[in-house]
């Protein structure tokens, strides 16, 4: 597990009226490349 998953895990749930959550996901490549992917 990754450390920001954990920290999602950590979380305690809550209606999505009240808060939403930010999808944790690559930002769009606008100025910068993509990253290269890490093995």
């Amino acid at each position: 597990m990754t450390v920001g998953r954990s920290l999602l895990f950590r979380i305690p749930p809550c209606p999505p009226s009240l808060c939403k959550p930010r999808p944790i996901r690559i930002p769009p490549r606008r100025r910068t490349p993509p990253p290269p992917p890490r093995h």
